[in-house]
C-alpha cells in the first residue's frame, strides 16, 4: 500500500499531490476544480478539459464532496471514491454499479 494515501473514517481515500494553502471549503460553497474523473481500470469517464469547473460540495457524490471540503484550495490530488460514496448500486451512463470512482482533482479556489 502507498503510505502517501489518506483514508478518511468514511472510505474516502486521497493522495495529494501537492498541498494547497488556501482555504477550506464548506458544504455550501462554490468550489473550482479542474479534474479527470476515471474507473479503476483507467477508463475516463468525465474530464472538466483543464478548465476549472464550480461545484458545491452537497450536491456532487458524498466522496467527491467530502474531498473538496477536507482538502484546502490550491491542492492537487487523486482521490479514491468507493462505491457507498460515488453512485453505489446504480448505473450512471459509462459507470457500472458498484464502480470505484478515482479522481484527479486541482481545487482552484
Amino acid at each position: 500500500a502507498d503510505k502517501n494515501i489518506v483514508k478518511t473514517a468514511s472510505g474516502l481515500a486521497y493522495k495529494v499531490t501537492k498541498k494547497g494553502t488556501g482555504a477550506v471549503a464548506k458544504k455550501e460553497d462554490n468550489v473550482k476544480v479542474i479534474y479527470t474523473g476515471r474507473l479503476i481500470d483507467g477508463t475516463e469517464f468525465d474530464s472538466s478539459k483543464g478548465q476549472p469547473v464550480s461545484f458545491k460540495p452537497e450536491i456532487v457524490v458524498p466522496g467527491f464532496g467530502e474531498a473538496l471540503t477536507t482538502l484546502p484550495a490550491g491542492t492537487k490530488a487523486t482521490i479514491y471514491i468507493p462505491e457507498d460514496l460515488g453512485y453505489g448500486k446504480q448505473n450512471a451512463g459509462s459507470i457500472e454499479p458498484g464502480s470505484t470512482l478515482v479522481f484527479d482533482i486541482e481545487i482552484v479556489g
